[in-house]
């Protein structure tokens, strides 16, 4: 599965909700976009509004529903088809302007780490790590691939 011409530049990183927060206090060289996730209910996270390197910021808001999961968390709105598209929409407008990309989650274990597996393979790059080290939801890693190949 792979995109064919296109790309990936852009240094992908994983990270909860704090440290996000935290690295936009500091992290100021280099130019950057977040994808920003939260769970329903929530409040979105507050960046650094002064931060010139954080380009841009896609908010969403979805439960850690996956297939593994989704018998207990049934009535709960995980990742939609719809979401996938954003980051799809909004990975390839700033893929060749910023340098990172950085991706939150509550834990920045499962909703951020399957949205970056999602994106590093479809653009033909190797997500192993993020299946070696953390634990990428299932049901966001499928909507990524899905709305890059156009298959939603």
């Amino acid at each position: 599965m792979r995109i064919p011409c296109e790309p990936l530049n852009m240094k992908i990183s994983v990270m909860n909700k704090n440290t996000a927060v935290r690295k936009s206090f500091s992290a100021t060289s280099g130019s950057k976009v977040i994808i920003s996730i939260r769970t329903p209910g929530d409040e979105k996270a507050e960046f650094d509004d002064e931060n010139k390197s954080i380009k841009d910021v896609l908010y969403l808001a979805f439960y850690d529903v996956s297939f593994e999961n989704s018998d207990i968390y049934a009535g709960y709105a995980g990742m939609t088809a719809e979401d996938a598209q954003k980051v799809k929409e909004f990975v390839l407008k700033w893929k060749d302007e910023v340098l990172e990309l950085w991706i939150h989650c509550d834990a920045g274990v499962s909703r951020s780490a399957g949205i970056a597996a999602g994106i590093l393979k479809a653009f033909g790059k190797d997500d192993s790590e993020l299946f070696k080290t953390l634990l990428p939801n299932s049901l966001c890693y499928k909507r990524i691939l899905c709305a890059f190949l156009d298959q939603n």
